[in-house]
């Protein structure tokens, strides 16, 4: 059902629109599933909906504003939250 489902709608529909979707399927031909077991399924069977690659972002060392000098570069900690940097 799973399968024809997104054949038919499309291949990136979640799991919580898809149970919602086929709840009414699943009652007509008497299977009993919750939305936790229904996701447990899904993912037993590798049909979970990959998550898109999230979008990486980079530092920008050469832009046009202020940079201050790294003032911590030498310096070694003697204990905790030691602030004497100057």
């Amino acid at each position: 059902m799973v399968q024809n489902y997104r054949k038919q709608v499309g291949q990136r529909t979640g799991g919580v629109k898809l149970y919602d979707e086929l709840k009414q399927e699943f009652n007509r031909q008497g299977i009993k599933i919750g939305r936790d077991k229904f996701y447990h399924f899904l993912r037993f069977h590798n049909l979970l909906v990959p998550k898109l690659k999230n979008y990486v972002t980079t530092t920008n060392s050469k832009h046009q504003f202020r940079k201050y000098k790294n003032l911590v570069k030498n310096q070694v900690p003697t204990r905790p939250e030691d602030i004497t940097l100057y």
